[in-house]
């Protein structure tokens, strides 16, 4: 899947904290879909947030807490994507090929061409 820093930039600044989760968490479901279309992910808000990535019977779960939601949001454009990406890969969450160049730009900080 291919990311433009330009416009992932303007969402970053003009979206609140929540409203930012909600739009990464539509970007790493993208990201899914092109491994396999039965990916769902859900964003929960309870005291702090939960992101949920479901496949069939398969669950996988990050916890993020409010505060480090609002460091994250103003820290750099794809650090709340990383942290999202590391914990559930900690759960088992396998990675499929990365086409384009998000993931890329997550784990390593550049854009592929």
């Amino acid at each position: 899947m291919q990311i433009n820093g330009i416009v992932r930039s303007y969402m970053q600044q003009v979206m609140s904290s929540e409203d930012f989760l909600k739009y990464v968490a539509g970007i790493m479901e993208n990201q899914l879909h092109e491994w396999d279309v039965n990916y769902e992910v859900f964003v929960m808000k309870w005291s702090d947030y939960e992101i949920v990535v479901k496949n069939g019977e398969e669950y996988y779960h990050a916890d993020l807490p409010l505060q480090d939601l609002e460091v994250l949001h103003i820290k750099g454009l794809f650090d709340l994507d990383k942290r999202i990406w590391t914990d559930l890969m900690e759960e088992g969450l396998p990675l499929g090929e990365d086409y384009g160049n998000y993931l890329n730009t997550v784990f390593h900080g550049t854009h592929k061409a």
